[in-house]
């Protein structure tokens, strides 16, 4: 039996971009990297209320030359995760804003980046979404 439990990660250039869904999958060789180039798939599945909207999270100025202001409320105190992500899905940098308000802004310099497009994962313990980023010099 050639089976086998595997998560996949899609990563696009849309406003929300990320979906983690396990899946069973049949191979026969090895599958180390799949690109899959398209429209974003909503986190959660279909837009559910799961998901962060755009009233929940407000990213300024974008692009931007230095700093990104990120703006989050939500309906209860919880940690937000952020996670900055190059176009290759590496990781650049990443934060955590502790629940301890239902609001949350955070700056971050992007000055030492380079210029290019970036992917910011915004999430909680039940809430996702990706902005894209874009770095102007």
């Amino acid at each position: 039996d050639n089976q086998a439990l595997v998560q996949v990660r899609w990563l696009m250039a849309s406003n929300t971009s990320v979906v983690l869904t396990p899946v069973t999958a049949t191979y026969s060789n090895r599958i180390d990297e799949i690109t899959v180039v398209g429209d974003a798939l909503p986190v959660g599945g279909g837009g559910s209320s799961s998901d962060f909207s755009n009233e929940n999270v407000k990213i300024s100025p974008n692009p931007t030359a230095d700093w990104l202001t990120v703006d989050v409320t939500s309906t209860k105190a919880e940690t937000v995760y952020l996670q900055l992500l190059d176009t290759n899905g590496r990781t650049v940098f990443e934060w955590y804003l502790l629940d301890t308000a239902t609001r949350h802004q955070k700056q971050l310099d992007l000055s030492a980046y380079t210029e290019g497009v970036y992917f910011l994962l915004v999430k909680s313990a039940d809430k996702a979404t990706m902005h894209k980023v874009v770095k102007i010099k």
